[in-house]
């Protein structure tokens, strides 16, 4: 949690009451989040802020390089820190998403295939879609 709380201080970014719990929300959970998870996540928390209050407070956090969107092949839009390099690997069956690294070597074969074909890579999302040892 302390590294997104770095993060809005060297953003200049006010420490509201909603932005420490999303801290703590996104720092606890390690699978992206749709924003009904979220209010959730916040009411637990006991916190109840209206939903253009969350929207609005991750928009700030995506701008800021805080969050980050997500989206699998449900077309719901997740969202998750915008930290390390990672991907996903995510059951058809019943959701689960677990996240991956991948080495040094996949980045590099990434941006070998942009370079070659003049293509400058602004994001990037990958994903893998199968059955979780659960639903196997």
């Amino acid at each position: 949690m302390e590294y997104v709380l770095r993060q809005y201080r060297d953003k200049q970014m006010r420490l509201t009451k909603v932005r420490e719990a999303l801290a703590e929300i996104f720092c606890q959970t390690e699978r992206p989040l749709t924003v009904p998870e979220i209010l959730v996540k916040l009411e637990q928390s006991n916190l109840r802020p209206n939903k253009t209050t969350v929207y609005r407070e991750l928009e700030i956090l995506i701008k800021n390089e805080i969050l980050k969107e997500v989206y699998f092949n449900d077309d719901k839009k997740r969202y998750e820190l915008d930290r390390d390099h990672h991907h996903h690997l995510v059951c058809k069956q019943c959701g689960e998403v677990i996240e991956i690294e991948c080495d040094h070597s996949f980045e590099l074969q990434v941006e070998a295939v942009a370079k070659k074909n003049n293509f400058v890579i602004e994001t990037e999302s990958l994903e893998f879609f199968g059955q979780c040892k659960n639903c196997v």
